[in-house]
């Protein structure tokens, strides 16, 4: 049962079910049956690769060569879906000046309680082994889907990553305090 059909739940159904080895079934329970008024639906989905950490560039590289791929990957009886992908890119600019504030503002967040470290929190529950974790995205759903759904479906059907080691995304991480330091969140 997957809690949520959002770009991340659909991903993770999506891999799941087309895994070679796995041989159950997939329920997906989505509060609004329409996927209109969750939360992908009112993102603006954009697609980078500049972070600092080389699991979250190498998530974005196989999210946006899945979604190229989506018409194709998801073709049925010769009908491809168009996401209509538009690839618009990233500017940063910054400045001496500028980095105080940015110090600034991420204390701001951090004293209100924004987001551990404003990356994923994949795989198994600590205590409830059979829960798994696919949440905290803060932002990042739709570029990190493709590969957190195939990556959740392999935990799932091997038990283990087995094309991309995501496991530094863990909860241990959260309870442990050691939180991953992405030096480029937009």
């Amino acid at each position: 049962m997957i809690a949520g059909g959002g770009v991340i739940g659909s991903a993770v159904a999506y891999f799941l079910a087309a895994h070679p080895d796995f041989d159950g079934s997939v329920c997906v329970v989505e509060h609004d049956p329409s996927y209109q008024t969750g939360a992908t639906a009112r993102s603006a989905g954009s697609i980078r690769q500049q972070f600092s950490t080389p699991e979250n560039i190498r998530i974005s590289q196989f999210g946006v060569a899945f979604l190229k791929a989506l018409g194709e990957i998801l073709e049925v009886e010769g009908e491809q879906p168009d996401v209509q992908l538009q690839e618009g890119g990233y500017l940063f600019l910054a400045s001496d000046a500028g980095a105080e504030i940015l110090q600034a503002n991420y204390e701001v967040q951090r004293a209100e309680g924004a987001p551990f470290d404003a990356n994923a929190i994949l795989g198994p529950h600590p205590e409830v082994p059979n829960f798994l974790f696919a949440n905290g995205f803060s932002g990042h759903g739709l570029q990190q889907s493709p590969a957190v759904g195939r990556a959740l479906a392999e935990l799932i059907v091997a038990g283990r990553y087995t094309s991309l080691d995501l496991s530094r995304f863990g909860y241990d991480r959260i309870a442990a305090q050691r939180p991953i330091v992405e030096k480029n969140v937009v």
